[in-house]
């Protein structure tokens, strides 16, 4: 007797839209996601509205939302943008994700994937980096796992206030993994650009 084929669950990396914001707002605020911020503190509401006028408009930010079948699961930020050159990000899971250790995992993985994803074909950089708290000793091991690899943190200013793991993924290091099949998930992974990627 065959097996029923198991159901595919498709991603999608997306830009924010107003229509998130209030919910990026409540995310953030999670108390597991500020404590791995460098911004631990509650943020008030009134400073977030201000903030996300800010990030709309900033050339060199992007704000974008993983969606899982549909269902907002990670949020992803892209800071000091350099088409073609380099990119800083980070990102952070919603409540939206099952509590199910497994299914977790998947998504990390299919998170992950999308966020490199995202600068290497699209922004087409050529270096990605992250900073990770030294205590997120999980986090750090699980960027380990795409390829991305300890550099001098001096690089990063934050290193002067916080004890920060600074990584980078280069691209011939990712393309070198890519044709290994690392990047290759069960689900598709479908990328929409950023409005500022577009050509005016």
């Amino acid at each position: 007797m065959t097996q029923p084929e198991k159901p595919q669950i498709d991603y999608r990396l997306r830009p924010a839209r107003d229509a998130d914001r209030d919910a990026v707002w409540r995310w953030r605020n999670q108390p597991q996601v500020r404590a791995a911020m460098l911004t631990t503190d509650e943020i008030p509401y009134e400073g977030h509205l201000a903030w996300w006028e800010r990030q709309k408009a900033d050339p060199d930010y992007r704000l974008m939302i993983v969606e899982r079948a549909g269902t907002p699961v990670a949020v992803k930020t892209y800071m000091q943008v350099k088409p073609g050159k380099s990119v800083w990000w980070g990102f952070y899971l919603t409540d939206q994700v099952p509590a199910e250790s497994r299914e977790q995992l998947d998504i990390w993985a299919h998170v992950e994937t999308a966020g490199i994803l995202y600068p290497f074909d699209v922004l087409k950089v050529d270096e990605i980096y992250c900073e990770v708290r030294k205590e997120n000793v999980s986090v750090t091991q699980w960027h380990n796992r795409f390829g991305f690899e300890d550099i001098d943190p001096s690089v990063s200013p934050n290193t002067k206030d916080f004890a920060l793991d600074v990584k980078r993924l280069g691209r011939d290091r990712f393309e070198e993994r890519r044709a290994k099949g690392l990047f290759r998930r069960e689900s598709v992974i479908e990328i929409v650009s950023h409005p500022m990627d577009l050509p005016a």
